[in-house]
Parts: C-alpha cells; sequence; structure tokens
C-alpha cells in the first residue's frame, strides 16, 4: 500500500527531529565531562597557586629570621632586654619598608614580652593588640626548636585583625649554649598582602574571618598547616574557599576568592553552536521534500544510529558516519560527521587550553621561584655584611683581649715586687721585734741599779747626817769636818735625784718599749694580711689570665668557623640553581 505524500513527509519530519535530538544528547554527553573535569583541574590548580603565594610569603619571614635569630646582639638584646641594642641591630624603619613586616618581637623562653613591637617609621611602638601575651605567641615558641628552625602559623590579634607570624628561638652565633628566648617576626594579611597573593593568581581575595566555614573538599598542605579548600559554582564565576588553622584557636580564619569561569564560557559557545547547527540541520529535513519508505529510511538511519551510539558509549569523536549517496539522509549523516569534526577539533581546542593553563602555572611557579631565589640571594648577601661585621667585632675583641693579657702580665710582675717588698717589711719586723724584746730585758736591770744606787744614796746621807752632828758636838775642832759632812749630803742629794730620775726614764722607756712592740706585733699581722691578699690577687690574676687565653682560644675558633660559613656561602651563591 502507497504511503500518502502528507504521511511521508510527517514522517521524516519526526525522523529528522529524532536524530536532532540525540545529536543533541550527544554533544551533551562528550562536551559536558570534558569541561567540568578541565574546570576542577583549572580550580585546583588556582587553589594550589593561591597556596603556594602563601608560601612564599611565609618563607620571606623565614629568611629574615633565620639570619638574626643566630646572633649574639639579637641574643643579648632579649636576655637583657635592651630595647636600645634591639633597635640598633633591627631598626624599625628597615623592618617596615625592606621587608614589609607589621611587628618584630622578642620574647623570653616563657614567651613573655622583653623587646620589640609594632614597626614604626623610627621606632617600634607597643606590641599589636592581642599579642602582648606569652598564651598569645605560645604555638610559635616551639623549645625543642634547634637553631634556624622556624614555627609558623597564623594567630588572631584584636578587632579581627590576623597575622602571618613565624617564631625563632635564640642563639648565639656560635650555635652554643642554651636559648634565651625566640624572635617573632609577624604580617598582618591586610588588603595589600591579600591584592599581592591575588594578582600572581588571578583570584580576586578577601579576608572572612567572621564567615561561615563550608566543609572542606580537599586539603592542600603548606608551611602553615593543612589549608582546606571548596568550590561554590554561580554561572558566571566561582567562590573558593580556604581555611587556615589558627594558633591556639579552634575557629579556622577564612579567605574567600572570586574568580571567572572561562572554561565553562568556552563550553556553553560549543554547545550553543552545536545546537544552532543541530537546529538548523533539523529544519531543513523537515522541509525537504523526499519519501521513502519506512524499511530504506530504517536501513539509511541506522549508520548513524551505530555511529551515534558508539561515540555516547565511548566519547570517541573521531568516530564518522561515512555516508553514501547524495540523498538527504546522507547529507544529514555528513552533517553529523561535520558536527563530529567540529566535536573533536573543540575538543584539541580544549587540550590546548588545558596545556596554556599548565604552561602557565609553569611560569608562575618560575616566577616564585625566581623570586625566591632572589630573596635568598639578598638573605645571602646580608649574612654576607653580618659574618663581616662580626668578624671585625671579634678581631677587635681579640685586640682588647690582648692587651688586657698584657696588663694582667704587669699586675703580676707589680704583685711579685709587692711581696718581695713585704717579706722584707715583715723580716726586719721581726728583728725590731726581738731588738724590743731584748731592750725589755735590760730595762729591769737598770731598774735595780738606780734602786740600789737610791739606796746608797739614801744612806749616804744618813751618813753625812750623823757626821754633821758629830761635827757640832766636837765643836770648833770638827768645823772642818762638818763642811765635808755637807759636801758628802749634797751629793748624795743629788745621787738620789739622779737615780729618781733615772728610774722614772727606765720606767718611761719600758712602757714606750711595750707600745712599740705592741704597734709591731699588729704590723706585723697587717703585713700578714697584705701579704695574703697579695696572694689571693695574684690567683685571681692568674685565673683571668686563663680564662682570657680561653675566650681568645674561643674567639679565634669563632672567627675561623665563620670564616668557614662565608665560604660556604658564597659556594652556594655561585652555584647555578638545579
Amino acid at each position: 500500500m502507497a504511503v500518502p505524500k502528507r504521511h511521508r513527509a510527517v514522517a521524516v519530519g519526526g525522523l529528522a527531529v529524532l536524530v536532532a535530538g540525540l545529536v543533541v544528547a550527544l554533544a551533551g554527553a562528550v562536551t559536558a565531562p570534558g569541561f567540568i573535569r578541565l574546570e576542577e583541574r583549572e580550580e585546583l590548580n588556582r587553589a594550589r597557586a593561591v597556596v603556594g603565594s602563601l608560601d612564599n610569603s611565609v618563607q620571606r619571614l623565614i629568611d629574615v629570621g633565620a639570619t638574626n635569630a643566630l646572633w649574639d646582639d639579637s641574643y643579648r638584646a632579649v636576655r637583657d632586654g635592651d630595647r636600645r641594642l634591639f633597635d640598633a641591630i633591627l631598626p624599625a624603619g628597615d623592618m617596615g619598608k625592606i621587608y614589609q613586616l607589621s611587628a618584630v618581637i622578642g620574647v623570653d623562653t616563657a614567651g613573655r614580652f622583653r623587646v620589640g613591637g609594632t614597626v614604626g617609621n623610627a621606632a617600634y611602638g607597643a606590641p599589636p593588640a592581642g599579642l602582648a601575651t606569652a598564651d598569645a605567641v605560645r604555638e610559635l615558641v616551639v623549645p625543642t626548636a634547634g637553631p634556624g628552625e622556624a614555627a609558623c602559623r597564623v594567630v588572631a590579634g584584636a578587632a579581627g585583625a590576623h597575622y602571618l607570624g613565624c617564631g625563632f628561638r635564640l642563639f648565639r652565633t656560635d650555635s652554643t649554649g642554651p636559648a634565651v628566648g625566640s624572635l617573632i617576626l609577624l604580617r598582618q594579611v591586610d588588603d595589600a598582602l591579600l591584592r599581592e597573593w591575588g594578582t600572581s593568581t588571578g583570584v580576586d581575595l578577601r579576608g572572612d574571618g567572621a564567615g561561615a566555614t563550608p566543609p572542606a573538599e580537599r586539603t592542600i598542605e603548606s608551611r602553615l598547616g593543612p589549608v582546606g579548600t571548596a568550590a561554590e559554582t554561580a554561572p558566571r564565576s566561582t567562590v573558593v574557599t580556604f581555611t587556615l588553622p589558627v594558633a591556639g584557636q579552634d575557629r579556622p580564619f577564612v579567605l574567600r576568592g572570586t574568580s571567572g569561569r572561562p572554561i565553562a564560557d568556552l563550553g556553553a559557545a560549543v554547545v550553543r553552536n552545536l545546537t544552532t547547527l543541530l537546529l538548523l540541520l533539523a529544519l531543513a529535513a523537515v522541509v525537504a521534500r523526499w519519501v521513502v519508505s519506512r524499511q530504506a529510511i530504517r536501513r539509511a538511519v541506522a549508520p548513524l544510529r551505530r555511529v551515534t551510539e558508539e561515540v555516547i558509549a565511548s566519547g570517541d569523536t573521531a568516530l564518522r558516519v561515512s555516508p553514501t549517496g547524495t540523498d538527504d539522509i546522507a547529507g544529514l549523516g555528513r552533517a553529523i560527521d561535520g558536527m563530529l569534526e567540529r566535536l573533536h577539533s573543540q575538543g584539541g581546542l580544549l587540550r590546548e587550553a588545558d596545556q596554556r593553563e599548565r604552561d602557565g602555572l609553569a611560569a608562575s611557579y618560575a616566577a616564585r621561584e625566581a623570586a625566591r631565589e632572589d630573596s635568598m640571594r639578598r638573605a645571602r648577601a646580608e649574612a654576607g655584611e653580618v659574618v663581616d661585621a662580626i668578624v671585625d667585632r671579634l678581631d677587635g675583641v681579640t685586640g682588647q683581649m690582648d692587651a688586657v693579657q698584657a696588663c694582667v702580665a704587669r699586675i703580676d710582675g707589680g704583685i711579685g715586687q709587692a711581696t718581695d717588698a713585704t717579706d722584707t717589711i715583715l723580716a726586719r719586723s721581726a728583728a725590731a721585734d726581738r731588738a724590743l724584746a731584748d731592750l725589755a730585758g735590760t730595762l729591769p736591770v737598770v731598774a735595780d741599779m738606780a734602786a740600789v744606787i737610791s739606796r746608797v744614796a739614801r744612806e749616804t746621807r744618813l751618813l753625812a747626817l750623823n757626821a754633821t752632828v758629830e761635827a757640832v758636838r766636837a765643836g770648833q775642832e770638827g768645823a772642818g769636818f762638818a763642811v765635808v759632812a755637807e759636801e758628802v749630803k749634797e751629793l748624795a742629794l743629788s745621787t738620789a735625784d739622779s737615780a729618781a730620775r733615772i728610774s722614772t726614764a727606765a720606767g718611761d722607756i719600758d712602757r714606750r718599749a711595750a707600745q712599740v712592740s705592741e704597734v709591731m706585733t699588729g704590723l706585723g699581722a697587717a703585713l700578714g694580711q697584705v701579704r695574703r691578699a697579695i696572694e689571693e690577687v695574684r690567683d685571681v690574676a692568674a685565673q683571668q689570665n686563663s680564662t682570657i687565653s680561653a675566650v681568645v682560644g674561643q674567639v679565634t675558633t669563632t672567627v675561623t668557623q665563620v670564616n668557614e660559613l662565608r665560604r660556604h656561602a658564597a659556594d652556594e651563591g655561585a652555584r647555578p640553581p638545579g
């Protein structure tokens, strides 16, 4: 039975609509997964680029802190709380202008504030609000960290301010002895730092510490710990949320970044073009005026259906219908082949876009590595200047130590002379003490002789008195004898007076000799103490000389180590980057 023309036209139109629907489904099935995967890779790469920029900022803090925390001047400034020395070696103006730091703080081993503070144009101000206590910086002070090792975290200040913070334990330049505290470097996460991160990654970042925190879809490791990321897709943009752990808090610090969807826009354009093409093909099929039998249409459509199902199953856009003939169904097959060719070409474009994205990320990574190498070169240059200054100072210290040793030698010589003089005085004092002892033994004999003379004079006076009495009795015959008796009496009186003076003088000499003996005894004791003091001074001088010799040896060793460190740094700087 023949099919009316009107029915054949309706059948052909329905078939064309069916084929158009199948092709539209094919386009969506083939293109959508590819665009979705490519966009997911782009989001992941962009998130990694943001975390890489964050790590670069942390690395700059580490480059500055590792050098200045291993320095005797920093060690002394924090140990002694010497603000003037701290301001001199770490000028606030340089810390802000050159290194973009917000605060530099020195704390003791318990995390208590000692020196430094907020960076100003010419001097340090008070520490950032909320970060002046030991609890606020506890996770930046790691008791087990070694020289040059850093502990870096996000720390929260007052009024919602957040900082990138790195803490370094303070050691002497030669890394000997215990640490006296920590040097803490802080940089605030402000709009300028967010713009710096966003410029290199194409993401418009903003801090949203008080916003809701979506569940993390993936975690990226960083120098600040694991960073959670989650993406929310809108029709024209993608919002990526970054959650960073905050030291001492359960609530993380949240960053939100907005970026466009170039891959989605490209996919939408491809689908629109395909849909337009297919609709035009369907319209052309509907208005076509040809009639074939149902079996002929099925046979003619079979290759189209087979290829369509295989493309949908495998996603291989290289398959082709390869129709023969010149009828409309053959034309439709050629149109489908053309569509598949365009899809294949679009796939190539997608692959090229993906490669460009990868090349861009590689270039960004190379730029970050170049910036890091430049930062390392600057750090090595600054370290070289510091090492030169340390060597100059150590040379000066060695010269001063030599002068001190010369002074100690002169002191030791003077002590020897003082000891000899003291021994001489002690010997003479002992001789004088013996002479006084001999004198003290002689004086009693003199006193006894004076007593004998006094007794003889007294008896002589009595005899003269008796002679005078007898002369008076004798009268004129005894007158001459009376004169003699009177002279004898005068002589006896004079003798008694002289004996009394001798006795008085002997007693006075005895008292004076006792006093001189007492003085000489005290002088001997005092000279003994002086000698002992001189010996103690000599011992101290010998110990001081030994200590100075040891210090000079340590300084010489330190100079050698510093020169070796400088040579090693120069070799590292001359080595090409690998």
